[in-house]
């Protein structure tokens, strides 16, 4: 299967420009490589959105996927959207699958199809031990380096495990490999951030009911200048490591390590009452567009200290509140404060017993 170190490093340094693609097809072709027709096909399909090229992409890949795609050729845990002839929008892992992320990502790397992936999802996986980790996956991108393309990384436990029983133990090692990271998003219930410098990163989202107050301090002192969207979900109780408390996030608060932050969420949380004074009076709050405070513990306190700073939250566009505590008075005042609030699912505001939704 031939290559093109050289174009591919052109297409890298602009991955949306079909032009060097078409170089590419063209140099495949003389090669001999099937993958040439492949390319050609799809950008044509591309461009001209007809159907009649369906039939002739699906025969070359019935009959080189094989080949392409080496020991990940029909394999459990692996599936992956294709464009312009390579691996665009890739994922290993499945609920149903008893594989090793390290293993997988290690026969996708050398691929010559591979060299241009997008996008990359590090999913769920059956595992005998119990408390499955997602280390091995990110020793393998140390190990064998990282698509200069990739802009979305996202690892995500599934529907097969709690939450609280999934681990990423290592991330920091992986940063410096893939500096044009535009999107990084964590779906798992322990993690260690450790020194975050991803100077291009537009979007860091976080899932869990274990955020930690070491979590709360990398993202604090996170390098990532081009950051527009961090979204935080907390959980409420200590038994899943969640011990985040309202002064380990008031550094956050100053906007000064997030300067091009729009989009904010600070959910999941057992103690937003509090916090909500502090963000009321914040520099960060001035400079968003949307404001994310959903499941968890809001009482109607939180609610009444947004409406008597309502001059502070105005401008925003959207503010969610969903699924908290607050009573249908509360949710009434909370309507008029900005252009479009989200108050639906509330839980029982007099339940005794209050907890944020994503725990276990």
């Amino acid at each position: 299967m031939a290559r093109n170190q050289e174009l591919e490093a052109l297409i890298a340094k602009t991955p949306d420009d079909a032009g060097n693609y078409s170089v590419y097809a063209d140099w495949l072709i003389q090669q001999s490589d099937p993958r040439g027709e492949l390319i050609n096909a799809q950008l044509k399909r591309e461009s001209s959105g007809g159907d009649d090229l369906d039939a002739r992409i699906a025969d070359l890949h019935a009959k080189h996927d094989a080949e392409w795609l080496g020991g990940l050729a029909g394999a459990e845990g692996f599936s992956a959207e294709w464009r312009r002839g390579f691996l665009y929008d890739v994922t290993l892992g499945s609920d149903d699958a008893a594989i090793e992320l390290g293993e997988m990502y290690q026969k996708l790397r050398p691929l010559p199809v591979a060299q241009l992936v997008r996008n990359l999802r590090l999913a769920a996986f059956e595992d005998d031990d119990g408390e499955p980790t997602w280390d091995s996956a990110v020793e393998a991108m140390v190990e064998y380096g990282v698509p200069a393309t990739l802009r979305k990384l996202v690892f995500d436990r599934g529907d097969y495990w709690d939450i609280s029983w999934t681990h990423l133990n290592t991330l920091e090692p992986v940063y410096a490999r893939m500096p044009d990271l535009e999107h990084l998003e964590i779906i798992l219930g322990h993690m260690n951030l450790g020194t975050i410098n991803l100077p291009n990163l537009r979007h860091f989202e976080v899932w869990t009911g274990g955020f930690n107050s070491d979590n709360m301090k990398s993202v604090v002192g996170a390098k990532w200048p081009k950051l527009e969207t961090l979204l935080l979900r907390f959980g409420g109780s200590e038994d899943y490591g969640a011990n985040c408390t309202v002064d380990d996030v008031l550094p956050l608060l100053d906007g000064k390590s997030i300067p091009n932050v729009k989009h904010l969420a600070l959910a999941n949380s057992p103690f937003i009452d509090s916090l909500i004074p502090h963000l009321a009076k914040s520099p960060l709050l001035k400079q968003l567009t949307t404001l994310d405070l959903s499941l968890g513990e809001m009482t109607d306190e939180g609610a009444n200290a947004i409406v008597a700073h309502a001059d502070a939250f105005k401008h925003l566009t959207q503010l969610n509140v969903h699924r908290n505590y607050l009573t249908d008075d509360a949710c009434t005042a909370l309507t008029g404060v900005v252009a479009s609030t989200d108050i639906g699912g509330q839980e029982d505001p007099g339940e005794d017993y209050r907890y944020c939704q994503i725990g276990e």
